[in-house]
């Protein structure tokens, strides 16, 4: 059994699982990579879907 989400409804469901949970996501992190000019990806504190990077490895 699976679910199909669109935006809003995957970002509904971030929100409401935060209240009572931590939520833990990959997340881009803009200039703070091993060099100041490279991004990195790491797993992160969130509280809103549009803070989660889903294209990128």
């Amino acid at each position: 059994m699976g679910y199909e989400l669109d935006r809003d409804g995957f970002s509904r469901v971030i929100k409401e699982l935060s209240e009572d949970y931590q939520i833990f996501a990959p997340v881009k992190k803009t200039g703070q990579g091993r060099f100041t000019d490279t991004d990195v990806i790491y797993y992160d504190h969130v509280k809103d879907a549009s803070e989660i990077e889903l294209e990128e490895k």
